[in-house]
């Protein structure tokens, strides 16, 4: 991948901030991750892995796009950007596993998966590949697990958000770093259950954030540049009640006149996705609804999204 042309600050590691770490134990984390993103051999479970090879053709789409998200993501707020190894990416079983991409963040590294029912299309390809490259350059943070004082660290700790832990000599145990945040996503326990919030605002931004990638840059890549956007025939069409949701915020917003454009309004959406800042969005929001008003958007389904804007947010 040819990382040298981006012109924008890499990022050594995925994580961008350690909540409830002091200053020396969030560099020896994030230094940690770093190193094990590097040497990580991506092994996976035989659930996960099908038994096939990327071609020619999909590698060169993988550095393509992997080499021009940065620039065109830096327009939206990204300030430091991951370089997106093609080892960090692999071919899943669709039949067993009901998506056509994914994102996982685990194990102290991250990966990225494509369903093999989604490998002859090269448009439909690079569609899914350029949404699950956006969500790996958004923001990361992990939160400090200080719960359990341990004087050791085995797998048996973990728990589908721990990431990875490392010695503290402050308390003398070996607390977990959980995840946090993933772009928009914040990831938290409530009881036994672990609750995802903002996940369907995450994938809106995050969708809207490919189409239009793929509609500025498709020219530029090569394999694709002749062929039809496939969205655009209705072939291929990801998220569509989330993505409404998210544009009749942004018309909302817009609304007020506190803003020149929609573009503008949607990147306060992208700004808080990729480096992190969440308050400019949330006072934005509950300046037209009230105090809490974010904090209602967190937990919906895409079932009751377009009621809950009936109710709370059309006007």
């Amino acid at each position: 991948m040819q990382f040298d042309k981006i012109p924008i600050p890499k990022k050594e590691s995925p994580i961008d901030k350690v909540v409830g770490a002091t200053e020396e134990l969030e560099f020896r984390i994030r230094e940690k991750v770093a190193k094990d993103t590097k040497e990580a051999k991506y092994s996976r479970s035989v659930y996960e892995k099908y038994d096939q090879e990327f071609s020619v053709e999909h590698l060169e789409l993988i550095n393509e796009i992997g080499s021009l998200l940065p620039g065109f993501l830096q327009e939206y707020g990204l300030e430091e950007a991951l370089e997106m190894d093609p080892e960090m990416i692999y071919i899943f079983d669709a039949s067993l596993i009901k998506a056509a991409g994914m994102y996982e963040v685990s194990g102290g590294k991250v990966e990225i998966g494509v369903s093999h029912g989604q490998l002859d299309n090269l448009v439909n390809f690079s569609h899914i590949l350029s949404h699950e490259m956006i969500h790996a350059q958004s923001f990361h943070s992990l939160d400090m697990d200080y719960d359990e004082r341990k004087t050791g660290y085995s797998p048996s700790h973990r728990d589908e958000h721990t990431f990875t832990s490392v010695y503290d000599s402050d308390t003398d145990s070996f607390p977990l770093a959980k995840l946090r945040r993933i772009g928009l996503k914040c990831l938290s326990n409530e009881g036994d259950e672990q609750v995802d919030h903002f996940r369907w605002l995450n994938e809106a931004i995050t969708e809207r954030l490919t189409i239009t990638f793929l509609e500025t840059h498709t020219k530029d890549i090569q394999l694709i540049a002749h062929r039809e956007l496939t969205w655009k025939n209705k072939l291929f069409i990801a998220y569509p009640k989330e993505r409404l949701a998210l544009d009749n915020l942004i018309k909302l917003l817009y609304s007020t006149g506190h803003y020149e454009s929609e573009k503008e309004v949607f990147k306060l959406f992208t700004h808080a996705m990729l480096n992190g800042r969440l308050l400019p969005i949330a006072r934005a929001i509950e300046r037209v609804r009230g105090q809490g008003a974010f904090r209602e958007l967190a937990s919906f389904k895409p079932s009751l999204i377009a009621e809950f804007l009936k109710n709370k947010f059309l006007y």
